[in-house]
């Protein structure tokens, strides 16, 4: 009887014994595979990266191929944006810079574009009136209602009344534009200070003199080609060189 007994002890002893064992066995691969695992790649801060701005090369200089859009200036803070004619016209009266948007085209009154902080981009300022005239001059001059420039630059067709000599009258003659620099010019046309907008075929630009450049026709009172000390209360596009 105790020999049995003794048998059956031992033999309990023996299968504790093994799995045991077995059980060892199997985590030592596991805390071998876990110590072997690379530990996560910590995430690396996002960085913005600033929008590419297109360009044309006009006569040796860098002209972006596009008016501006922006509503901030370079600093981030925002331009007044100014969306009924009484909002813009206040601006004018208080000498505010504001922008307007209309039918996609930007106008910024000349508070916003000699504003001290700026509105071009980084690596960019306003165009001067020097700059345009060194734009117009390398693309052919003439006039800027239908001159070789204006016709390079603009990519509409506008109308210009002109002296028929076959019908001893005025009449109107069609002016196409071409687009041959890229400078890609879209009718824009101009805000007056009242807030009201002429979205004539014709562009508008501000010079970083407080003049404006103009191409196209839409207007008696205001244009041909350069306007010293543009009112600053009127809006126009503003177009960008590289520095």
């Amino acid at each position: 009887m105790k020999k049995q007994s003794l048998s059956v002890f031992a033999m309990l002893a023996s299968t504790l014994i093994l799995i045991t064992s077995c059980g060892s066995n199997e985590s030592k691969p596991e805390a071998q595979a876990n110590a072997a695992a690379p530990a996560p790649a910590a995430e690396q801060p996002k960085t913005e990266q600033a929008p590419v701005i297109p360009t044309v090369a006009i006569g040796g200089v860098n002209w972006m191929s596009e008016n501006l859009k922006v509503t901030t200036f370079s600093n981030g803070e925002p331009i007044l944006e100014a969306k009924t004619n009484k909002e813009w016209s206040s601006a004018a009266k208080s000498k505010t810079p504001a922008f307007r948007v209309s039918d996609g085209v930007y106008f910024y009154n000349g508070y916003a574009m000699k504003d001290a902080r700026g509105i071009a981009p980084a690596g960019f300022k306003v165009a001067s009136t020097s700059d345009f005239k060194t734009l117009s001059n390398s693309l052919g001059g003439g006039t800027s209602v239908d001159g070789k420039a204006a016709k390079a630059l603009a990519n509409y067709t506008w109308e210009i009344e002109e002296w028929n000599e076959s019908t001893g009258d005025l009449g109107m003659t069609k002016v196409k534009g071409t687009n041959s620099a890229g400078f890609n010019a879209n009718k824009g046309g101009f805000c007056y200070e009242s807030g009201d907008v002429n979205l004539g075929d014709c562009s508008y630009w501000w010079t970083s003199d407080g003049a404006s450049f103009d191409i196209g026709y839409c207007s008696q009172d205001l244009g041909g080609g350069s306007t010293p000390n543009a009112p600053k209360a009127y809006g126009f596009e503003v177009r960008c060189v590289k520095n």
